[in-house]
């Protein structure tokens, strides 16, 4: 077996279905992989039933747990896998026929200082885009694309799990994805940073990402993420993300945060709870006011540096 590949799923097992199929028609043979299916929703009956209805895919093992955390399915998908490389996929991309085979054909090309490989994102969307959602958003849907051309990546240049594949021994070497970060089932909270905290520590250890253009997956976005509402929570949610992982880096550049929201909300001049909840048709504005609350929860988590006294 080449490669192992794991969905980890919470109550969307009609995107799920989609998903599946589009992995039944890729160029290698379906001996050549399995499919993990590991689905932490809170119902064991219902879960059993969605097996029963995918049962006859070559491959597919599948795993109710009943802990949800994405980052917990995640190191149960590792701790079962059979080959010694395993690919992620989120519950709502589509791959492309030759995902798979891209996805080996980098690991061989970049060898053992490959620890990971990863591949564009590209949106699948369900409504039409919005005139106000600025280029600089996309990632917070996990729409990556790092070009056409097969390459190692710089550190800094992170790949979602929504498409990303790793050697199996590596992930083991390091204690797997961290459990106290991701989604956790509950549709309010948008913690994350799972991938990056893992792709941080890999890289410490010493390997790369390799990137695979060729490798790519359509990720269909759901409507009700195309709201302004969705965002200023996504944003702030990655702003207390990203102060989990590195709390003493933030808590030093705290000036800079705090700076950061002080300039949208003096360019508005205006209330400031207007000016961080109001909807913006320029995308250029509606990013400024993201990235705004992002600063400032920052700034309210990482306390006021002594160059804001005197």
């Amino acid at each position: 077996m080449l490669i192992s590949v794991a969905i980890c799923t919470y109550q969307r097992y009609e995107s799920l279905a989609l998903t599946l199929e589009s992995l039944e028609n890729q160029a290698i043979p379906p001996i050549a992989r399995e499919i993990l299916v590991i689905d932490n929703s809170p119902d064991p009956q219902a879960s059993q039933s969605e097996h029963d209805k995918h049962k006859t895919i070559p491959g597919l093992r599948w795993f109710h747990l009943g802990r949800p955390g994405v980052a917990h399915a995640r190191n149960r998908a590792v701790a079962e896998a059979k080959a010694d490389r395993l690919a992620f996929i989120d519950d709502d991309v589509t791959v492309s026929p030759g995902w798979l085979a891209a996805v080996l054909n980098a690991f061989e090309r970049f060898g053992r200082n490959a620890h990971s490989v990863g591949g564009p994102v590209r949106p699948h969307w369900l409504a039409p885009r919005p005139e106000w959602l600025a280029e600089g958003m996309l990632p917070f849907l996990s729409l990556i694309d790092r070009g056409p051309t097969d390459r190692l990546l710089a550190h800094e240049e992170w790949i979602p799990t929504a498409n990303a594949a790793f050697r199996v021994d590596r992930l083991k070497n390091i204690g797997g994805f961290c459990e106290t970060l991701g989604r956790n089932g509950n549709a309010v909270t948008l913690l994350s940073n799972e991938d990056t905290e893992l792709l941080g520590r890999l890289h410490a250890a010493g390997g790369q990402t390799a990137w695979s253009p060729g490798a790519s997956v359509l990720h269909r976005i759901d409507p009700s993420r195309l709201d302004q509402a969705w965002f200023r929570r996504r944003f702030a949610w990655q702003a207390i993300s990203d102060f989990m992982v590195q709390p003493d880096h933030h808590v030093a550049h705290s000036a800079s945060s705090w700076h950061e929201a002080a300039q949208y909300l003096a360019h508005l001049a205006g209330n400031a709870t207007d000016a961080l909840s109001q909807d913006h048709t320029k995308p250029d504005l509606c990013h400024w006011q993201m990235s705004a609350i992002y600063h400032l929860i920052l700034g309210m988590l990482s306390g006021r540096s002594s160059k804001h006294h005197g």
